[in-house]
């Protein structure tokens, strides 16, 4: 689910853990839904899948609340702990050069026809078209 092995995730975990600061779990008071594995997981397979929120919850058994708390407090630890091992703005161009990369999110602005609605992007209030471009 969260698009990693058991040996990365293992990693990952071990990672976070020690960027958090204190332990997941806390010795008194209310303890959390998730185990610090399960919610890297969630926090994980939400950055990498677009499934709700709601979803989750139900797949963990926990509250909708209790995911985004997770998601929220780990995505900039995991930002953080995999930093190193993302290629940089060299390395990737490098990687892909000559073939055909499609920018996730990219709007190619362009002519605005108002009777064409094609176009037109929602997200972005413009027009403009999604395009794969060469590097």
């Amino acid at each position: 689910m969260s698009g990693l092995n058991a040996e990365q995730l293992d990693l990952l975990v071990a990672r976070v853990s020690e960027l958090l600061g204190m332990p997941w779990q806390k010795e008194r008071g209310r303890r959390r839904g998730l185990s610090l594995r399960e919610a890297v997981t969630v926090a994980c397979g939400y950055m990498r899948s677009n499934i709700t929120e709601e979803i989750w919850a139900a797949v963990f058994s926990v509250s909708q609340p209790a995911i985004s708390r997770a998601i929220t407090v780990l995505t900039p630890l995991i930002a953080d702990a995999t930093a190193a091992c993302r290629p940089g703005e060299q390395e990737a161009a490098a990687s892909v050069a000559g073939q055909a990369v499609l920018l996730d999110g990219f709007l190619a602005p362009c002519w605005s026809w108002q009777p064409v609605h094609l176009t037109y992007s929602g997200k972005h209030r413009t027009t403009g078209i999604n395009r794969k471009w060469t590097v």
